[in-house]
């Protein structure tokens, strides 16, 4: 099975994948790279990508000291014993895992809702070599959740064009009386320290998708501002 992203959206062909109960990988061939999505019975158990690794969103979202980072990194440590590692060092919560894994489906298959370019196909077998991300998102969690994502990145237009926007405090916010949510209220107080959204969803355990609608709201409010970037 293969065809254009413009003629299928992906919402279909992955419930149209899941309703076969089929086993295999599907592969989203865009510009910036081939996208992997693996199946099992027809419920997602693994994600890959181009240039993405767990190493390197674990560095960009500085949750982990570097040097710490450094010792536990070895060549070829699979993301099960990275997991351990980390849990077991202390570094992580269970919590924290999780919620970075929910991030990682967001980074590797909700992106992937906005496209409407590209080729797709699907294989019986993996010809992408990884490293991959062991998940179980049941098809129709992926559509619900995969359009929240990208409904909301859409409403956030230019004031978060990405995940790497970098966000600070306003020094002097206006005095009125303002009500937070739980959410809204984790990420005002990360912002004591200003950072992107990556390192935001690091520091207040919540997914990418959260963060960004709580930044709408923050910056709605006049709380919230968009900081030099550091790069």
């Amino acid at each position: 099975m293969e065809g254009d992203l413009r003629e299928f959206p992906l919402s279909e062909i992955l419930q149209f994948i899941s309703l076969g109960s089929r086993t295999g990988v599907l592969e989203i061939l865009r510009r910036d790279g081939v996208y992997g999505i693996n199946f099992t019975g027809g419920t997602i158990t693994g994600l890959t990508a181009d240039s993405w690794t767990v190493a390197e969103e674990l560095r960009e979202s500085k949750m982990i000291p570097a040097e710490a980072l450094s010792g536990i990194l070895t060549e070829g440590v699979s993301t099960q014993d990275l997991r351990a590692a980390l849990l077991t060092g202390g570094y992580l919560t269970a919590e924290e895992w999780t919620v970075f894994v929910a991030r990682q489906v967001e980074r590797l298959l909700y992106t992937l809702f906005d496209a409407r370019d590209g080729k797709f196909r699907f294989r019986q077998s993996a010809t992408h070599p990884g490293p991959w991300l062991p998940v179980r998102v049941s098809a129709d969690r992926a559509v619900l959740e995969g359009t929240r994502w990208s409904e909301t990145w859409s409403r956030a237009g230019e004031a978060i064009p990405s995940r790497h926007s970098r966000f600070r405090r306003v020094e002097r916010p206006a005095a009125t009386s303002r009500r937070f949510s739980p959410t809204q209220w984790r990420v005002w107080v990360a912002l004591s320290e200003p950072g992107t959204v990556v390192q935001i969803a690091a520091r207040t355990v919540l997914t990418e998708v959260e963060v960004v609608e709580s930044l709408q709201y923050l910056l709605g409010q006049n709380l919230v501002t968009g900081a030099p970037s550091t790069a």
